[in-house]
């Protein structure tokens, strides 16, 4: 299940260590994607949530389809198929939070 815009909720909820209040540990890593040009079709072992930082995208997780813009999310779940691919005219620039923080 896709969930897009994380203003309405927090999309790393299940990412804390129970440890210590709010405290989350994980890595960021960055990425851009030409028009037209595509993620291909992947599966990770640490859950992920994406973010479009500039441009449109539509993500294709475990079958479903969702169409992002800028300052939109997408929460990715470990072991499932997905893909971005960049359907707007400009370079797509994305971040993505994984979280184990050795996955990036």
């Amino acid at each position: 299940m896709t969930e897009a815009h994380a203003d309405e909720e927090d999309l790393t909820r299940d990412w804390r260590d129970g440890e210590s209040d709010g405290r989350i540990d994980f890595a960021v890593a960055t990425d851009r994607l030409e028009p037209g040009a595509t993620t291909g079709r992947r599966e990770s072992g640490s859950e992920r949530v994406l973010m479009v930082v500039d441009g449109a995208a539509r993500a294709y997780v475990n079958g479903e389809q969702t169409e992002l813009s800028s300052g939109s999310s997408v929460l990715i779940p470990a072991l499932v198929p997905h893909e971005i691919e960049n359907v707007g005219e400009s370079t797509l620039r994305l971040i993505t939070a994984v979280s184990d923080e050795r996955a990036a």
